[in-house]
């Protein structure tokens, strides 16, 4: 643990999904159904080290999952382009994949979005009073500390998503992966967040559940670094989690007491 000024830092800077809310269960759930209409499987083992990464990242892992499963692939390639046989040239075969992929993310986003307006997100266990302190951690600081959201989901979703458990007003300011070239773990998504805020990774606290966040918060300079290792990973992700932060926390209710001792009094 590095040694850490008490009271000095201004900024926090807080992850979504795994951290705020279990968006993870919703969209694990939503992509094994898109897989399996779509005629494949999509187990969790496959999406579980994905967590916290960018749209790209994993639809390269989707991808190369998908592909793997050659026979049924091609029967599925087949009944969309009504071809068969077609799936024989290469680059066909590519170009159908791809097609295929982007059915199944499509509607896993669809079946995501769905969920969110007809029953919100699960919040994670901490979420109201975790967002009440920062709401007057805020307020009675008069502007010296700030909070901004940095995050691997599309700005769009992650708005839609804060308004689903009354937390916009507390992170108005968002940084999605539409919003830089290079989402986490490269530590840009941390560098624009703590600029729109004013400040520096060095004067704000990064709080993240994912093995991608920490890697980008550390890559950045964040002044400290608070983990909540996501139920979903491995005993051993989770440990080195906690081997590389300041802090480990085992929910947002035990945050406030960490944040108190090193945002500005």
């Amino acid at each position: 643990m590095r040694e850490i000024a008490p009271n000095s830092l201004t900024g926090v800077l807080c992850d979504k999904d795994g951290t705020l809310v279990d968006k993870e269960r919703v969209a694990l759930e939503k992509w094994a159904q898109a897989a399996a209409e779509a005629g494949f499987t999509l187990p969790e083992q496959v999406l579980i080290p994905m967590l916290g990464r960018d749209r790209d990242t994993v639809m390269g892992t989707v991808r190369e999952h998908l592909s793997a499963q050659s026979h049924a692939m091609e029967a599925r390639i087949d009944a969309l382009f009504e071809a068969p046989g077609a799936a024989d040239a290469p680059d066909a075969s590519s170009a159908r994949i791809a097609r295929v992929v982007e059915e199944v993310r499509a509607a896993k986003e669809r079946y995501v979005r769905e969920h969110v307006a007809a029953h919100g997100l699960p919040r994670m266990p901490g979420l109201d009073a975790f967002v009440e302190y920062l709401r007057g951690k805020v307020a009675e600081s008069q502007g010296r500390i700030l909070v901004a959201l940095p995050t691997a989901d599309q700005t769009e979703d992650a708005q839609a998503h804060l308004r689903a458990v009354e937390a916009s007003d507390v992170f108005g300011i968002i940084v999605g992966a539409d919003m830089v070239k290079r989402a986490k773990p490269d530590p840009e998504t941390y560098v624009v967040a703590a600029k729109r805020i004013g400040r520096s990774p060095s004067e704000c606290v990064a709080i993240e559940d994912s093995p991608a966040g920490l890697e980008a918060a550390i890559a950045a300079g964040c002044g400290a670094i608070i983990v909540i290792p996501n139920r979903y990973l491995p005993e051993a992700a989770r440990a080195k989690m906690i081997s590389q932060a300041d802090f480990a926390c085992n929910s947002l209710a035990e945050v406030p007491a960490v944040l108190d001792r090193l945002l500005v009094k």
